[in-house]
């Protein structure tokens, strides 16, 4: 943060649950924001993780307040719980664990919301251009469905709990864009694990520019099943057994 006068106060409200390296890289990002210095406040809602990085938080960054859920209250309950912290800013931001953010970033979008003429505001809010970092590979899971019992009526298919690219863990930076049930608890090496609804897309970060390395899933059901994963034109069926 730089040291250019005084300016609006800003609150950036972080949600992390078990997003590990991810979390810290998007606070080291918005540690470099340019902004006047004491004029932005971070906020990291831990979301009830398996595996917090508070302890790392508090070593690196100990202007951040961390702010310790006691349970997982989902996305938009970890922001609100965080929203709380900020009561006294001019503006907020909701950045997502899984980004980083350009020293500039912060600057236009204050400046657009401050332009407004005066009067009845029609500007609620203001979002960056978002590019994906690296390039991914686009994965399409699909799975018979079934109901698992009188205290779960959710219909499932398979459960993906992990993805790796050429041997290498990537699973805490793949995207699961649709088709998820959300997370629910589960031990290691499963954390984060989610259900499929049947059919669910997901994105595999898989690196530069060279030709599309091995990616591996892992799956499990509550039943043996045919899965079909689909990548391009490409289609690969396989069995997977009980979870």
């Amino acid at each position: 943060m730089t040291g250019r006068g005084a300016g609006p106060l800003v609150c950036v409200v972080v949600v992390d649950h078990d997003g590990g390296e991810l979390t810290l890289a998007c606070l080291r990002s918005l540690h470099a924001t340019e902004w006047p210095a004491g004029r932005l406040r971070v906020v990291l809602v831990d979301n009830a993780s398996s595996a917090p990085v508070t302890a790392q938080v508090a070593g690196e960054f100990p202007g951040v307040e961390v702010v310790r859920a006691a349970e997982n209250l989902g996305f938009a309950g970890g922001v609100n719980l965080g929203l709380r912290r900020c009561h006294d800013a001019d503006y907020v931001a909701i950045v997502n664990n899984d980004t980083t953010v350009d020293p500039g970033w912060l600057a236009p979008l204050v400046e657009t919301i401050a332009a407004e003429p005066s009067g009845p505001r029609r500007i609620g809010a203001a979002c960056p251009k978002i590019l994906l970092a690296g390039r991914f590979a686009e994965l399409v899971v699909t799975a018979p469905t079934r109901r698992r019992g009188a205290l779960d009526r959710r219909a499932v298919g398979v459960r993906v709990s992990g993805a790796r690219v050429d041997g290498t863990d990537v699973w805490t930076r793949t995207q699961l864009v649709n088709g998820f049930w959300g997370p629910e608890p589960m031990p290691a090496p499963e954390a984060g694990g989610q259900w499929t609804t049947g059919r669910a897309v997901l994105r595999v970060p898989v690196g530069g520019d060279d030709p599309v390395p091995a990616v591996a899933l892992r799956l499990a059901a509550d039943r043996d099943v045919t899965v079909t994963v689909t990548s391009g034109s490409t289609t690969t069926s396989l069995r997977v057994g009980t979870a």
